[in-house]
């Protein structure tokens, strides 16, 4: 499982390789065009290790939050239980442990409301995870990409939040035509700890459109 520094440094190099690919299939499409912008390839370089830190602890955040496995929502659950369950003074202990009924452990998975077996994925969570990701989530993952790359290109704030203002929403708007099946396929299908990475791979192609996004 990549650590967190493994993840920024795939995501940089990720990043700055979409980069400078999309500005290579751009002058093989004009051959007049501008030449090869190495300072833009660092920007999304730079961006990249920085959204990969940003991104690593989002996705253990929403894990952690909405969890896919029943067994591992019924933690909390089980510890409340059992601290609940001290003799207080003067009261007889059971001899014997009560046995649970058939069912009656099932897990709440974190606040879902419904009890489900251990080791069964927990769909609810699943779709809650791809709401918050697909919207929170993009928020600030892409008020990020541009607040990173227009302060290392212009080192102007006013100029910054002008560029983040105009092209956020519209930004969003493109994203939701590619990352909400990404997203439902990644939290159904990759352990939490390689979700990164599978996002970081499917953002190459995304990398590609946002150079042509900010040219």
């Amino acid at each position: 499982m990549p650590g967190l520094l493994a993840t920024a440094l795939q995501s940089a190099t990720l990043k700055a390789s979409a980069n400078f690919t999309a500005q290579m299939v751009n002058q093989h499409r004009l051959p007049d065009g501008p030449p090869l912008d190495w300072r833009r390839v660092a920007e999304f370089g730079t961006f990249g290790f920085i959204q990969g830190h940003i991104n690593y602890w989002w996705q253990h955040f929403l894990e952690d939050r909405f969890p896919n496995s029943a067994a591992r929502a019924s933690r909390g659950h089980k510890s409340s239980l059992s601290s609940s369950s001290v003799v207080e003074k003067g009261e007889s202990k059971p001899e014997k442990p009560i046995p649970a009924l058939p069912g009656a452990s099932g897990a709440s998975g974190s606040g879902s409301g419904a009890a489900i077996a251990p080791g069964k994925k927990n769909y609810f969570n699943v779709a809650r995870k791809v709401l918050v990701d697909q919207t929170i989530g993009l928020f600030i993952m892409n008020s990020a990409f541009l607040i990173i790359t227009s302060a290392l290109r212009t080192g102007n704030a006013s100029l910054v939040y002008q560029i983040w203002s105009e092209r956020i929403f519209d930004l969003i708007k493109a994203a939701w035509k590619l990352w909400p099946l990404v997203a439902l396929c990644n939290f159904m299908f990759v352990p939490v700890g390689y979700r990164a990475l599978v996002g970081m791979t499917v953002g190459f192609a995304w990398n590609m459109f946002l150079t042509f996004f900010l040219s």
